[in-house]
């Protein structure tokens, strides 16, 4: 449905009406897939980091492209309408520690979900 508005001294204007369809819930082929997510954060982390060695001053840089890398093939590879993309990415050296990194959202547990993955590199001190 559209409303055309004339305004004198002005071109006519096409204004598009759309109704509210009160969905509330992704459809099946729109749920998350959480596998296909993983797979791509997995490609992206090797792609930009396997065979460097660790380094503070390139750490922003490549936290940025990852993040950014993974959030336009998410965009680009699944349909997923219906949901936000987040993506936070950590970069640190382990030097014979562990790291645990959590976080928390408020979300809806029959439709939100979640994706990680783990890259360490072969280079050790």
């Amino acid at each position: 449905m559209a409303d055309t508005e004339a305004t004198p001294g002005r071109s006519s204007q096409v204004i598009k009406v759309v109704m509210p369809t009160y969905v509330m819930a992704p459809t099946e082929d729109e749920r998350f897939r959480r596998k296909k997510v993983c797979n791509i954060i997995s490609e992206c982390m090797a792609k930009e980091l396997e065979g460097k060695e660790f380094d503070e001053s390139d750490c922003k840089g490549w936290s940025t492209a990852i993040a950014d890398t993974v959030k336009a093939r998410i965009h680009a590879e699944c349909f997923f309408p219906r949901y936000k993309v987040v993506v936070q990415t950590f970069i640190g050296q382990q030097r014979l520690q562990d790291v645990r990194i959590t976080s928390r959202c408020l979300w809806d547990n029959d439709h939100d979900n979640h994706a990680s993955a783990v890259f360490n590199s072969l280079h050790h001190e």
